[in-house]
């Protein structure tokens, strides 16, 4: 690793042989991570709460990405839901369940299904390489990410059968392995790098909180990316349950009620945004450099679903005169929090988290969204669609239960959060 590194994220090397911080001198130091690529370890010390540096001895453990297993989990969760949504009407099948491997190839359909059910397992094949490396090696890391969602696929696909709404097909065993096969080729490629002090194994050991608070933290934030491909929400509106329960709009509320409302439920959640980051990030970190990647992020993901769920033309119909405030609102006051080293009072970020839910289903809906009849190709997309609400509906909860979760570790160990005080 070069020495100017350290410099920069105030760190220092410890001299070879020696077992106290180089700051303070102080023996009470907790291993980090290690980076075998660039021959580091980092470590963190409890007594001071600075980070430094040592020569990595070869007995040490090699780097692993505790976010990438957390988020195979949540994958492997949201396949099922699904994969066998509505769980309901089982019976036995009229023929074999494994009847459909005896479909020519001739007849798979490369549509939105196929591309859907390419994407998704190459997803999970990815996830899969970073979840078991480097305990195993690259090669039986490669084989496992291939051969562990195919069976996987064909498992789905044989239960399908038992399901009077499902069908089970060739196509999508087909489109899950080679999906499979892309995203654990990929992941193959670039995992040394991603684990190396100068990928995302670095910049999680320097930039956000380590332990489970960090790992956990970056999963939450992962799963607000799914959020904004919701089709009929306020921009970051979650928890927005009106849809779910069919509730119309009973009437037209005046341009200015809608405006203010839209802004407040923008401002507020992007607050809370801001607030996560400052949670899992460590003060030596760029947290409005974070904030703003986010937001920049966000505004791709919102413009790519609106123009998948509606069209083209109309995918930058989220930016709303009402958004547009909120937005400018909402981050400029964001920047303000993570730039003050202040102490946050807690259980404000929950607070806001309440007052989003609430804010979201009370506030008039947009307009240009509520009213407008689905398209046909929302219907094609349906999986998709489902995946985004459940994620904006369960994404306040979730995030509500990190915090609680995150300040009683802070509590119990204040090194492990970057700001335990929100």
């Amino acid at each position: 690793m070069p020495s100017d590194l350290a410099t920069r994220v105030d760190g220092r090397f410890r001299d070879p042989g020696q077992s106290a911080c180089p700051f303070c001198r102080s023996s009470h130091v907790k291993f980090l991570i290690a980076f075998p690529e660039d021959g580091v370890v980092a470590s963190d010390c409890l007594s001071c709460g600075r980070r430094f540096f040592e020569r990595q001895p070869s007995s040490v453990k090699r780097p692993s990405l505790p976010s990438a297993r957390y988020a195979l989990a949540v994958t492997s969760l949201l396949t099922i839901y699904l994969s066998f949504r509505p769980f309901s009407g089982w019976r036995p099948p009229p023929l074999s369940p494994l009847a459909f491997l005896s479909d020519p190839l001739s007849s798979i359909t490369y549509g939105w299904d196929f591309a859907e059910n390419l994407l998704w397992y190459s997803l999970v094949g990815f996830l899969v390489v970073l979840a078991v490396r480097p305990t195993l090696s690259r090669g039986a890391a490669f084989l496992l990410s291939v051969m562990g969602p195919s069976a996987f696929s064909l498992f789905v696909e044989s239960v399908q059968a038992y399901l009077p709404s499902r069908t089970s097909q060739m196509a999508d065993l087909v489109a899950n392995a080679l999906g499979a096969v892309i995203g654990a080729t990929c992941a193959t490629v670039v995992a040394p790098w991603l684990l190396s002090n100068r990928g995302i194994g670095g910049l999680r050991a320097r930039w956000f909180a380590r332990g489970a608070a960090g790992s956990l933290g970056l999963v939450v934030l992962g799963a607000w990316f799914i959020t904004l491909g919701a089709p009929r929400t306020l921009l970051y509106g979650n928890g927005d349950i009106r849809v779910d329960l069919g509730l119309r709009a009973a009437r037209l509320f005046p341009a200015d009620v809608t405006i203010a409302g839209e802004a407040l439920v923008t401002a507020i959640n992007l607050i809370v945004l801001a607030l996560l980051v400052r949670l899992i990030t460590t003060n030596i970190s760029p947290r409005r450099a974070i904030f703003l990647g986010l937001l920049i992020g966000s505004f791709a993901v919102r413009t790519s679903a609106f123009g998948l769920f509606w069209s083209m033309s109309a995918a930058f119909t989220w930016l709303s005169p009402g958004g547009a405030a909120g937005l400018a609102i909402g981050t400029l006051i964001s920047l303000l929090l993570l730039g003050t080293r202040r102490s946050i009072p807690a259980g404000f970020s929950q607070l806001l988290l309440f007052v989003g839910v609430v804010a979201v289903n009370l506030i008039p809906p947009d307009p240009a969204t509520w009213m407008k009849p689905r398209p046909a190709r929302q219907f094609d997309l349906e999986p998709v669609s489902l995946l985004a609400r459940a994620a904006e509906i369960a994404w306040p909860l979730v995030a509500l239960a990190f915090i609680v979760w995150a300040r009683c570790v802070a509590h119990a160990d204040p090194e492990r959060t970057g700001d335990s005080d929100v």
